[in-house]
Order: C-alpha cells, then sequence, then structure tokens
C-alpha cells in the first residue's frame, strides 16, 4: 500500500506539472493570437484606405491635363465626398469595434472573476480551512472524545463539511471534483462497514448476554450513549495500539470460539485495514491546497486586469 501512495503521489505531480505547462502555453498562445489579432484589423484598415485613394491618386498622377504641384483643388478632387464618407464610416466602424471588443474582454473577466469568487469563498476556503481536520471528519473517524466537544457536536460538523462538498462540487475543475466524488464515496463506504459490524458486534454480544461486559465511555470523555465506546469508531492512526489493547481487554473475558469473539476479531482487522481513507485524504489535502493558492493568485490577477480596464 506505501508503494501504491507513492506512485499516486507521483502521478499527482506529474498530473500537476502538465497542467502547470499546459496553462502556461495557452496564456502564451492567448496573447500571441491577440497580437496577430491587432495586427490583422490595422492591416486590413491601411488595405481599405489604400484601395479608396491609390487608384485615383494614380489616375491623377497619369492624368495629361493635371498640373504639378497638386493645388487644393486637385487634393479635393482626390478626396472626394463619397470616398471621405467611406473613410468616416470605416474609422467610426473600426472604433466601435474596438470598443466593443474592449467591453466583451471586460464583461469575460467579470463573469471570470464572480466564479473564482464563488470557488473560493463557496467550496475551496472552507475546506481549506478544515484542511488539519480532515482525518476527524470522515465519519468512520469521528472521535468519541475531543477535548470537550461531544460525538454528536463533530457528527454534526462532519455532516455539514459533506453536504458542502457534494452540493458545491460543481464550482470545481474537473480533477478536483472527481477527487471530491471518491473520497466522499470511500468515506460512505467505511462508514456502512463500521457501522454494520458494530451492530453484528452488539447483536452478537446480547445473545451471548455478555453485553455487561461492554463499557461506555469514560465520563471525562464525554460521549454520548453507545452500547460500547471501544467501537463507536475507527480509531486515528496514532491511537489504533491503544484501541486494539482496549478491545483485547473485552475478548479476553469471552470465549475464543464464540461468535462475537470471531466479530471482534473481524473489527481488529478493520482497523488493521483502515489505510484507503488516509490515501484519498492526503490527495484531496494537497489538491485543496494548491487550488486555494491559485485562486488566490487568479483571483487578484482579474482583479488587477478588471481596475486597469476601468
Amino acid at each position: 500500500m506505501p508503494n501504491e501512495s507513492l506512485q499516486s503521489q507521483e502521478e499527482a505531480r506529474t498530473k500537476n506539472w502538465w497542467q502547470f505547462w499546459k496553462c502556461k502555453l495557452n496564456k502564451e498562445c492567448a496573447m500571441h493570437v491577440g497580437t496577430v489579432k491587432k495586427f490583422l484589423i490595422y492591416s486590413i484598415y491601411l488595405i481599405f484606405v489604400l484601395i479608396t485613394f491609390v487608384p485615383r491618386l494614380y489616375v491623377k498622377l497619369h492624368d495629361p491635363n493635371a498640373t504639378l504641384p497638386f493645388g487644393f483643388d486637385s487634393f479635393m478632387e482626390v478626396l472626394d465626398p463619397v470616398a471621405v464618407a467611406t473613410i468616416i464610416l470605416a474609422t467610426a466602424t473600426f472604433a466601435l469595434v474596438k470598443d466593443s471588443s474592449k467591453n466583451i474582454e471586460i464583461s469575460k473577466n467579470n463573469l471570470l472573476e464572480d466564479h473564482l469568487v464563488r470557488e473560493m469563498n463557496e467550496l475551496i476556503k472552507p475546506i481549506y480551512l478544515k484542511r488539519d481536520k480532515f482525518e476527524y471528519l470522515e465519519f468512520v473517524h469521528n472521535p468519541y472524545y475531543y477535548e470537550t466537544r461531544y460525538f454528536q457536536e463533530w457528527k454534526d460538523e462532519a455532516r455539514d463539511f459533506w453536504d458542502r462538498l457534494e452540493t458545491s462540487e460543481y464550482l470545481a475543475s474537473k480533477d478536483l471534483r472527481d477527487l471530491i466524488k471518491d473520497y466522499s464515496q470511500t468515506n460512505k463506504e467505511w462508514h456502512h462497514k463500521h457501522d454494520e459490524l458494530a451492530n453484528r458486534i452488539k447483536e452478537g454480544l446480547t445473545r451471548e448476554s455478555k453485553i455487561d461486559l461492554c463499557e461506555e465511555a469514560p465520563k471525562e470523555r464525554l460521549s454520548l450513549g453507545f452500547f460500547d465506546y471501544r467501537f463507536m469508531n475507527l480509531p486515528a492512526s496514532n491511537d489504533r495500539a491503544e484501541r486494539k489493547q482496549k478491545i483485547k481487554d473485552l475478548t479476553d473475558q469471552l470465549d475464543a470460539d464464540s461468535y462475537s469473539f470471531s466479530l471482534i476479531g473481524e473489527f481488529v482487522n478493520l482497523i488493521d485495514e483502515d489505510n484507503v481513507l488516509e490515501a484519498k485524504r492526503t490527495l484531496f489535502k494537497a489538491k485543496v491546497i494548491d487550488r486555494y493558492e491559485k485562486l488566490e493568485k487568479m483571483i487578484d490577477e482579474i482583479r488587477d486586469t478588471l481596475e486597469k480596464s476601468s
């Protein structure tokens, strides 16, 4: 599993590297496309002016009755009213197109800013602020105690956290959206595994009249009622050894051939196998931090652009 995790992280770094250079290339292309576009517009306008006046000037220069140098009357013959009106109309059209292009660019930047700010405020920032609590917000890892917080408070916060992810994921980029779906689905699957096994353990102990061996959480740890606090959740990685020892204190009092003993053995195995969410969490946390930093930079840049355009 460590090799798979390292491989996943390496793949993520490669993907991020490719996305960085892809974005950089797109920006460079966009800049050059804009330059070429301006060059073509000015070239077309210049060609139009030349087509309008050069033939008339050529005819005038080759007119045997023409006098040199040109006087005011000769100049006005070249610039006849129709030609002048045509140039004025073309100039006005060019100015209108240029102004419209500027307004379109400003509107596009305004829409982009709105989307980026919404993504930051409604999705990325709230998640980013909880980045060091991801493990405790996973349903199977809600702590039954944590300083002075009740288990139910952790459950409520976790539910709000996952609801936000699922309702606001549409704001995220596709790669982050895929990570959210994968992480959320894995969280639900492990929650189901834990709840189903804990309920079977309770039924087994009850059927064997061993439920009196169960223990509620110590009062100073402030948990809500549960048949045995040792099965309320899957312990965090640094608490696994202690939890397994406490579970052993229970199994030492059970018949090794009993159904409940076998089920509790499955629970211990579940604790040992609990590394899937850790891998998902690590990738998700890295992506959220990266997206937060990029959004901050992108929002600042687009606001600077809008300020210069106003």
